[in-house]
């Protein structure tokens, strides 16, 4: 099956801060496409935090192998996968080159995971067909957690 999951957040930049994620799946059925989102709240999260728990999030989803294009405005997950930085932080007890731990370990660990079981590619690009709808979405629930 391939999935097309779209990521947005309203983080921006290496500050701690709230803000928002969120994420819309989308499968072809044989009805059409099928879609899934949903919107997470974060307290005191970074960018690329922000952006790594919305792909985890979204990637959980999947309850069966599938080849999986996330699209995503930030470079920062996409590195990590095509670079093979996660397969050089396993091999360093997940530390980076400065032998510090890496920042959201957890996650990173479950992406590796999960990134095991799909076949992930990455588009990185400032726009695909659904950002103006995410951006709107995040923008109108004001306090509000889960779609």
């Amino acid at each position: 099956m391939e999935v097309k999951i779209y990521i947005q957040t309203n983080i921006r930049g290496p500050r701690a801060q709230t803000g928002k994620g969120i994420y819309l799946l989308e499968a072809m059925t044989s009805k059409g496409p099928a879609t899934l989102d949903k919107t997470i709240e974060y307290e005191a999260e970074t960018e690329n935090g922000a952006e790594i728990k919305t792909i985890l999030s979204a990637i959980k989803r999947l309850n069966q192998p599938c080849d999986v294009m996330v699209y995503t405005d930030t470079k920062y997950t996409a590195s990590s996968y095509e670079q093979g930085w996660l397969a050089r932080w396993l091999a360093n007890g997940w530390k980076n080159a400065k032998g510090e731990e890496i920042a959201h370990r957890e996650e990173w660990q479950q992406l590796y995971e999960l990134f095991r079981v799909h076949r992930v590619k990455f588009s990185v690009s400032e726009n695909h067909e659904y950002k103006d709808w995410m951006q709107r979405r995040i923008d109108r629930q004001k306090g509000a957690g889960n779609v």
